[in-house]
């Protein structure tokens, strides 16, 4: 992670989403935040997103592309699980560079299963 980088953080406005998009920013990351309602969009700008977008699994993938200037994230961090999975991975540059700890939508067991 650093001057270079691009990085969507998922839940970008909660406590740990603020913390990560704050560290990748000030690590010089371009920092893409998803949300999961439009309230949510300008606290995660204050927290350090370039970019932040509500979550809708059909956009996604482009949103990512078109703040990374054409690109894809180099970095997924996604503590959501199941309902992001396939979100997450057409926005990254490499399926192993997300992230996931399934907190929010699935328990350990039925990510992967």
């Amino acid at each position: 992670m650093g001057p270079g980088t691009r990085i969507v953080v998922y839940g970008a406005a909660g406590g740990l989403g603020q913390i990560m998009a704050a560290w990748a920013r000030h690590l010089g990351a371009l920092v893409v935040g998803v949300v999961s309602r439009a309230e949510s969009v300008e606290r995660a700008r204050a927290a350090g997103c370039n970019e932040a977008f509500v979550f809708d699994a059909a956009t996604l993938a482009d949103q990512v592309k078109e703040a990374t200037q054409g690109h894809k994230a180099d970095v997924v961090y996604d503590p959501i699980g199941r309902v992001t999975l396939e979100a997450s991975r057409v926005s990254s540059t490499s399926w192993p560079s997300i992230s996931m700890r399934p907190f929010a939508s699935a328990s350990s067991k039925t990510v992967g299963s």
